[in-house]
């Protein structure tokens, strides 16, 4: 499990993170101390669209709770994917995700903003033809995506999974 104080930080400001590894077998949710864990944080770049950018690297250590905490710094703003990894007792590899974006205060609207870009496969449609979409977004989870033109056209949960979603 990961833990995040929120989905944006402020660059150059320290912010917590907890790792908690836990057995899924044998004793179902006992904690893992001493486990190693190899943590990374990239930022996406809009040239590539893509999470290339190493801007944290480094190997945490859990706890006798099983939980490994440390506070991260990005060094600028932007969107950015956290990586925890490790190996368990058996050699079998395992890994966490979350999204976050960093922006100073009273930017953080703006950061929102700019986290999501709808594309279509074309550039014009003809009656009955149906679009096919793209969403790129740093940040997962769900969302509604609606299609307006002078109302509500129709309306449709989806569930964004950076760095890209075709509903």
């Amino acid at each position: 499990d990961l833990t995040l104080p929120g989905r944006v930080s402020r660059p150059d400001a320290p912010f917590p993170v907890s790792a908690a590894v836990r057995r899924t077998v044998g004793e179902p949710d006992a904690p893992v101390p001493g486990r190693d864990l190899t943590v990374q944080v990239r930022q996406w770049n809009e040239t590539t669209y893509d999470y290339r950018d190493l801007v944290y690297n480094a190997t945490w250590t859990t706890g006798p709770d099983g939980v490994a905490t440390q506070d991260l710094v990005v060094p600028r703003a932007g969107y950015f994917r956290l990586t925890v990894s490790g190996v368990d007792e058996a050699g079998r590899p395992f890994r966490a995700d979350e999204w976050f974006g960093a922006a100073f205060p009273g930017d953080e609207a703006a950061a929102t903003r700019r986290a999501f870009r709808l594309t279509a496969d074309r550039d014009s449609y003809n009656p009955g033809d149906t679009a096919q979409l793209l969403i790129e977004s740093p940040f997962g989870g769900p969302a509604l995506l609606a299609v307006e033109r002078g109302g509500l056209r129709r309306e449709m949960a989806v569930t964004l999974t950076p760095p890209a979603t075709a509903p």
